[in-house]
């Protein structure tokens, strides 16, 4: 009788995680249902599934593992190559062919999330401030459980682990739907590539909980890539330094930032939207081939950091 390897071990929270990685050739997909073949001994195992799959196209090794905090196991499934995902109730095939060829540029913030400005004139603000609410809800919610748990000399428990889960997903779904809400709306109006205002070292220059915490930048950027290859819209990071204190029109000598917010420029005595000029400058910032691979990226494209 030919032995079967049991699930492995993870580690997570310093304790164990079951989990196991079954390859593409082992398993199928039947309606609601993962079939698990050739596995030996047991021959093959049919589990249920809960939930839609969204994406369509070459699969690649599946991944079943267990949450001991939910009480749940859940499956991961690996695409190596994606030919349809499901928007809005309708399969469409990516990656799509852009509308036009137009430049947009693109500065991410806290109060206004992206700041986008098309070369053609469109403009675009994501309001970034429910990001704030949501991370200042769940610190004051976690701080009064954590001073129950230190009455008993405890440090941890299962409710404060969820607690932490629901707010990194509650954090994950509006950036993703924000994210993914911009891209279709560059999609439409025509814009092939965008530049996006990278703020290198902004964790370790100027971290506080609001950029580190509520934005959750690395994760806003790697959305910005993976959404942008869906819509066949190329992305360059650039330089953003000074993006936003920079008069556009008249260069460094005019302007001058009134309040937070917003940007005057001091020759034609007009006030605009910080963010918006910060996404102008961002578009008109030339690009620099990398030297090593001649594309015109920064070094250490952060998406993928």
């Amino acid at each position: 009788m030919r032995k079967v390897s049991p699930p492995g071990f993870g580690k997570r929270n310093g304790s164990r995680t079951l989990w196991t990685i079954i390859r593409k050739d082992q398993y199928k997909m039947d309606g609601d249902r993962i079939v698990l073949q050739g596995l030996g001994a047991i021959g093959w195992i049919e589990v249920r599934y809960k939930g839609p799959i969204y994406l369509r196209g070459e699969r690649g090794e599946l991944m079943i593992c267990y949450d001991a905090d939910r009480g749940k196991w859940y499956a991961h499934i690996a695409f190596s190559k994606i030919s349809e995902r499901m928007v809005k109730g309708e399969w469409r095939q990516v990656p799509r062919q852009p509308k036009g060829n137009l430049t947009a540029g693109i500065d991410i913030g806290i109060n206004n999330l992206l700041a986008i400005y098309v070369e053609n004139g469109l403009a675009k603000l994501v309001n970034g401030k429910p990001l704030k609410s949501i991370s200042y809800y769940w610190r004051k919610k976690i701080a009064e459980y954590q001073s129950t748990l230190s009455k008993y000399g405890l440090e941890t428990s299962r409710r404060l682990r969820r607690m932490y889960m629901k707010w990194r997903r509650q954090i994950r779904h509006y950036i993703n739907t924000k994210v993914r809400e911009a891209m279709e709306w560059l999609y439409d109006v025509g814009a092939s590539t965008v530049k996006v205002g990278y703020p290198r070292y902004i964790a370790l220059k100027s971290g506080n909980f609001d950029n580190v915490h509520a934005w959750t930048y690395g994760l806003l950027l790697r959305g910005l890539s993976e959404a942008a290859e869906e819509y066949g819209i190329k992305v360059i990071y650039v330089d953003e330094s000074y993006t936003s204190s920079r008069c556009s029109w008249h260069g460094d000598g005019c302007g001058v930032r009134i309040h937070r917010g917003l940007f005057k420029c001091t020759t034609m005595n007009k006030v605009f939207n910080a963010d918006l000029i910060a996404a102008y400058n961002i578009l008109l910032t030339p690009v620099t081939p990398e030297p090593r691979k001649g594309v015109g990226v920064m070094a250490g494209d952060p998406a993928k950091g």
